[in-house]
């Protein structure tokens, strides 16, 4: 047995209480988690250390769930999400953030992904992209946190694929009227992608893409370092007209990107761009996201999480999630192909068998992020 499982479960015998379903428990467990928050009690000084004890303790309980595979239904994914959200470490945010487009990918999307990702940034000390993070300004409005607003800063259509308000209603609106005011246009920007049939395009018409032959002209880009430029300026030019359009349009950018990209932005941008592709249910996303949030975390001074490396996949990181990183690396190098994988949620790869390109899941770090000390 490998150590990271062994010790899952020392942690899962060590904590009190009876076991349950897990799909019921991380209901349970959320409902306390927004209860706290929703009465007050978490700014009370007086009880803030027994506040942050109940926190770790709940996202304990939620870590050794997920990391087990007792979650049933992929939508209960998201609500782990959540309370990882609401962790204090980056491990605890990188957890939020994978387990958000995990269950957007099964279906149950939601903006937690662009949350998760600014918070990780603000805890590098690096400018959100998304505009999703606050300060407290004047009462009783919030100020926006820094937001990076460079040439690869991510643009309004970006937000609104990622379910999150255009940065200027988020600006001027603070954090829950600005979600309520941008619903409609986020509504709206989503059934653009639908065809008649209420179905969307790349799951009825997978060869449907206006951008497509752009990307085939720059996947024949001989390497050198005159093509990567011409390469980035193009892709550039994609994303600042909202080009992109269809799931497998997003990954194949992104694989580009990666190919002549060599600032960390333009791996975080690659990194977004593969996130959608996911969040749309394109298995063939998932080798670009693994891949780009490798290159992005190195060039930040992170350590691998994906194992796209040669090193060791993360021990925090969901078996679900390894599942489905197998099948994005079996669909590497298959760029145009924009028919969604929706593997079985128990299933195993697409050639039946169980072979990762992961050597082991033990490894670096703590196997369930958060414990109570």
């Amino acid at each position: 047995m490998r150590p990271a499982r062994i010790l899952i479960l020392v942690l899962a015998a060590a904590l009190p209480g009876r076991p349950e379903d897990a799909d019921a428990e991380i209901r349970r467990l959320l409902a306390e988690d927004q209860a706290c928050r929703v009465s007050g009690a978490c700014d009370e000084p007086s009880r803030a250390q027994q506040f942050m004890r109940e926190d770790k303790i709940r996202r304990c309980r939620a870590a050794l769930a997920y990391l087990q595979d007792r979650i049933r239904d992929p939508h209960t994914y998201h609500d782990v999400s959540v309370i990882f959200q609401h962790g204090d470490t980056v491990d605890d945010t990188l957890v939020a953030r994978e387990l958000g487009l995990l269950s957007a990918f099964h279906g149950r999307s939601s903006g937690i992904m662009a949350c998760a990702e600014d918070r990780l940034l603000q805890r590098l000390r690096l400018p959100q992209r998304f505009g999703t993070q606050y300060r407290g300004g004047p009462a009783p409005r919030l100020d926006l946190r820094e937001v990076d607003r460079g040439p690869w800063a991510v643009t309004d259509s970006l937000r609104l694929d990622c379910m999150v308000p255009p940065l200027g209603i988020a600006a001027a609106l603070g954090p829950v009227q600005a979600g309520q005011a941008a619903w409609p246009a986020i509504e709206a920007h989503g059934r653009a992608r639908a065809d008649a049939t209420g179905k969307a395009p790349w799951e009825t018409d997978p060869a449907r893409s206006d951008v497509r032959p752009r990307l085939d002209a720059l996947a024949r880009f001989r390497p050198s370092a005159w093509n990567r430029a011409r390469m980035r300026g193009e892709l550039l030019r994609l994303h600042g007209q909202g080009g992109l359009w269809l799931p497998a349009d997003y990954a194949d950018a992104a694989t580009l990107l990666l190919a002549c990209g060599r600032d960390p932005v333009h791996f975080l941008l690659a990194n977004e761009w593969a996130a959608v592709s996911v969040m749309r249910g394109h298995g063939g996303g998932w080798a670009a996201f693994a891949h780009s949030w490798d290159r992005f975390a190195a060039s930040v001074g992170l350590e691998s999480r994906y194992g796209s490396d040669g090193t060791l996949l993360a021990p925090s990181v969901a078996p679900a999630l390894e599942r489905l990183l197998a099948e994005g690396f079996q669909w590497q190098g298959k760029p145009g192909r924009a028919a969604a994988i929706r593997p079985g949620f128990r299933g195993l790869g697409r050639n039946g068998t169980q072979e990762y390109p992961f050597s082991s899941r033990a490894g670096r770090g703590a196997c369930a992020p958060g414990l109570p000390d």
